[in-house]
């Protein structure tokens, strides 16, 4: 590929090495899927023989997605990248929205328990 030949053109080996080991140190950690899936791109051209196939392109990405993301699609075995981005994203909007949620009820449980506790001073 005109990239692959690019980055090899313009890259210093040292560079190349330090993206590699990078790449193989990239976990989703406190980043946005759409983060880490941009940053799993950038990478992995780096590290070409650990994405070569569909499969491992998708089985590396999924390993190192949040266990909450990750956990729920494992089963599902998805080979197309694109559609394994795709479902990351939307499991992070509903894990996103069950945490606020839980935030939510915390904060309205809090408030009623403090309210409570002011009305039978009363």
């Amino acid at each position: 590929m005109f990239v692959d030949a690019l980055y090899e053109k313009y890259f210093p080996r040292s560079v190349a090495e330090k993206m590699e080991r990078e790449f193989l140190n990239l976990i989703q950690g406190g980043k946005s899927v759409a983060t880490y899936e941009d940053t799993f791109n950038t990478l992995s051209r780096f590290a070409p023989t650990l994405v070569n196939t569909k499969e491992k392109r998708c089985r590396r990405f999924l390993e190192e997605l949040n266990s909450s993301i990750k956990d729920p699609l494992k089963p599902l075995r998805i080979t197309n990248y694109v559609d394994l981005v795709y479902r990351a994203l939307y499991r992070e909007m509903h894990v996103n929205g069950s945490q606020k949620r839980q935030q939510q009820w915390k904060k309205h449980g809090q408030q009623r328990g403090s309210q409570g506790k002011n009305s039978n001073n009363n």
